[in-house]
C-alpha cells in the first residue's frame, strides 16, 4: 500500500514499519474508501455491513474499519479484529454498522502490523429506507 503526505513529493510504502514521518514519528497507517454509490442519486438508508478482503504477509495485524455516514466518523461503532496468518493468509473482516444517511464511506486502521497486509474486494451493503404514501 503506497501514500503520499499532504504536503510535498514523497511515496511512503504503509506496509514498511520502518517508516516515519519527517518528524521522526511513526505513521498511522490507514484508509478512506471513496463515497460508495449506491445509485438513484443518493437514497436515504442505513449502512449495515463492511466486508473488506484482507491478505497478509507477516503473521498478524491488528484492523479497525470506521463507518462514516454524511461525512461523520461513528468511532463508537468502529470494529477491531486482530488477524493471523494461521488462520491463513486470505482472511476477511466483518463489520456491522447501523449508520443512517445518505452518504456512506468507511476507514481502515492498520495497527500492530510485522508484515505486508495488502487489501483486496470489499462488499458493502445499504438498506434503503422504505418510503410509503
Amino acid at each position: 500500500m503506497i501514500g503520499c503526505p499532504a504536503e510535498g513529493d514523497a511515496l511512503i510504502s504503509l506496509d514498511d514499519t520502518t517508516a516515519w514521518d519527517d518528524e521522526g514519528d511513526a505513521y498511522d497507517a490507514y484508509y478512506v474508501c471513496g463515497p460508495v454509490d449506491f445509485g438513484r442519486a443518493g437514497p436515504y438508508g442505513k449502512l449495515r455491513r463492511i466486508v473488506q478482503s484482507i491478505t497478509l504477509g507477516g503473521s498478524t495485524a491488528t484492523i479497525t474499519i470506521t463507518p462514516i455516514g454524511d461525512d461523520q466518523s461513528y468511532d463508537d461503532q468502529a470494529h477491531e479484529e486482530t488477524l493471523v496468518a494461521v488462520d491463513g493468509t486470505n482472511q476477511r473482516i466483518q463489520a456491522d454498522p447501523a449508520v443512517t444517511g445518505q452518504r456512506f464511506q468507511y476507514r481502515v486502521d492498520v495497527e500492530d502490523f510485522d508484515g505486508l497486509v495488502e487489501f483486496g474486494t470489499a462488499d458493502i451493503t445499504m438498506i434503503p429506507k422504505r418510503s410509503g404514501r
